[in-house]
């Protein structure tokens, strides 16, 4: 069992900051799975989920400038890895982003938020 926790986005209906945590078993290995969901919706799941972890190698082989024949090449030997839950701070995002503009989309920015 794990314990999660669903928050209402904001401007949502009007359900602004209402939240509601609960217990879920999601099993502890693919049997366990299997017991719960059906084999059917596991196997759908996975091929869903994998199929988006090709689409992002090929993507970030792309924007590293690999040609077509490195990508198959890589693609070859590529398997998916284990996924790690990551935690995004909404203000170190912002600021990463802040910091990538140029001056001009900076003080047009924080016109426009009425900073400055």
């Amino acid at each position: 069992m794990i314990q999660l926790t669903t928050r209402a986005k904001a401007k949502e209906d009007g359900v602004e900051g209402k939240e509601h945590t609960f217990k879920v078993d999601l099993g502890e290995n693919l049997n366990d799975m299997c017991d719960l969901f059906g084999e059917g919706v596991i196997v759908s799941r996975a091929q869903a989920a994998i199929r988006v972890d090709y689409h992002d190698f090929v993507r970030s082989m792309l924007v590293a400038g690999k040609t077509s024949e490195k990508i198959d090449e890589a693609l070859a030997t590529y398997k998916p890895g284990i996924r790690r839950v990551r935690c995004v701070d909404p203000l170190s995002k912002a600021k990463k982003a802040f910091g990538g503009l140029s001056a001009e989309e900076k003080t047009a920015l924080l016109a426009e938020l009425g900073v400055c």
